[in-house]
C-alpha cells in the first residue's frame, strides 16, 4: 500500500472523501458554469464525470486545480482546504492533471517534459534534513551579503540562485539524479523507456498522451483529474490507456476522476459516475445505474435508449 491509499477517517469510523465538493457554484458574469454541485471521490477510486458538451465538467476541474476561484462552494482534499489555494499550492498539496487538447513543451525531450513535472518534488525525496541543512547555509550568506551597504534582498537572492546553478553543489547534483531516476521510471510505467531524448513533437499522436500521463505522474499525485485521455485515439489505443489508468491506482494507489465522452471507456473503468446537466448535477450511482437513469438519458439522447449500452451499439466492457 502506497502513501496515497492511505485514508483518513472520520469520527465514526467512515473514510474521508479524497476530493469532497460542496456546494459549488461558478458564474461567469450572467452564465452560470456550476450551479451548487456536490462531489465526493473516494480514495482509491476511479471516478467518472460526465455530462453533454457545455454540462460544466471541464469547469470543474478548472475550479479545483486552481484555475478559477469558485464563486461559492468549498473544496477539500482528504479533509484539508484547497480552494483559494494558488495553482502551485494545489498541485503541492497532492492534485495534478491533464488537459483536453494536449500541452507538451514540444522543443523539449520526452525526459524534459516529465522533469518539469516532477519539479514541485525536487529535494522533497532527498529529506528534510538536507533540505534544512541548506536553508541554514543559505540563510548565512544571505545574512553576510545584506549587511553589505545598498544591496536590495531581491537582488542578493537572485545571485544564490544563479550561483547555485552554475556551481552545482553535491546536494543540487543528488537532487537531480534522484529527479532523472523517478522520471525514467514512471517512464518505463506509462510504456515510453527508450524514448527519453526524443523531442515531444516527434512522438506519435499516443504517445504524446502517454507522456501527458508521465508529467501529472510526476508531481506524485493524490488526485489525477484526466480530462478525456483517449480523445483521437483508436479503439486499441483506448484500451491501453484503459488498463494504464487502472494500473495507475492499482500500483501508484492514485485516486482518479476522470471526464470522458467515450462511453466504453466510461462504463468500462469507473466504479463510480457522477453527471452533469447545464453546471447541475442530475444523477450519480455505479455504471449499470447510470445508463438506465432517466435523467441522464434525457440529456444525452432525449429519449429511452440507455446511455452507453447494447441498445445504442456501444456495448460497454466491463472492468
Amino acid at each position: 500500500m502506497t502513501l496515497a491509499t492511505v485514508a483518513a477517517t472520520t469520527a465514526d469510523g467512515e473514510a474521508t472523501p479524497r476530493l469532497a465538493v460542496r456546494g459549488l457554484t461558478m458564474r461567469f458574469e450572467g452564465l452560470v458554469a456550476l450551479d451548487d454541485v456536490e462531489l465526493d471521490v473516494a480514495p482509491g477510486a476511479i471516478h467518472g464525470l460526465i455530462g453533454p458538451n457545455g454540462a460544466g465538467k471541464t469547469t470543474l476541474f478548472n475550479v479545483v486545480s486552481g484555475y478559477y476561484r469558485p464563486t461559492a462552494g468549498m473544496i477539500t482534499l482528504d479533509d484539508q482546504r484547497i480552494d483559494g489555494l494558488y495553482r502551485h499550492e494545489i498541485a503541492e498539496s497532492g492534485v495534478s492533471r491533464t488537459f483536453q487538447n494536449i500541452r507538451l513543451f514540444s522543443a523539449m525531450t520526452v525526459l524534459e517534459n516529465v522533469l518539469v513535472g516532477h519539479h514541485a518534488r525536487i529535494g522533497a525525496r532527498s529529506g528534510e534534513r538536507r533540505a534544512d541543512a541548506r536553508r541554514h547555509r543559505t540563510n548565512r550568506v544571505l545574512s553576510a551579503i545584506q549587511l553589505l551597504p545598498g544591496v536590495p534582498a531581491a537582488l542578493t537572492h537572485g545571485v544564490l540562485e544563479v550561483a547555485g546553478a552554475i556551481i552545482r553543489p553535491p546536494a543540487v547534483r543528488a537532487a537531480e539524479s534522484e529527479a532523472v531516476a523517478r522520471c525514467a521510471e514512471l517512464l518505463r510505467f506509462v510504456g515510453l523507456s527508450g524514448r527519453e531524448n526524443v523531442l515531444a513533437r516527434n512522438l506519435p499522436y499516443g504517445d504524446q498522451r502517454r507522456l501527458e500521463l508521465a508529467r501529472a505522474l510526476a508531481t506524485e499525485p493524490r488526485l489525477l483529474l484526466l480530462d478525456e485521455p483517449t480523445a483521437g485515439m483508436n479503439p486499441a489505443e483506448s484500451a491501453a490507456v484503459v488498463q494504464l489508468v487502472r494500473r495507475m491506482r492499482d500500483e501508484l494507489g492514485v485516486t482518479v476522476l476522470l471526464i470522458e465522452h467515450a462511453m466504453s471507456v466510461v462504463m468500462g473503468v469507473c466504479e463510480r459516475i457522477t453527471v452533469l446537466d447545464y453546471g447541475r448535477k442530475i444523477a450519480e450511482g455505479a455504471p449499470r445505474e447510470i445508463q438506465r437513469d432517466a435523467a441522464v438519458i434525457e440529456a444525452y439522447l432525449g429519449s429511452g435508449t440507455p446511455v452507453g449500452g447494447e441498445e445504442d451499439g456501444h456495448a460497454a466492457p466491463r472492468a
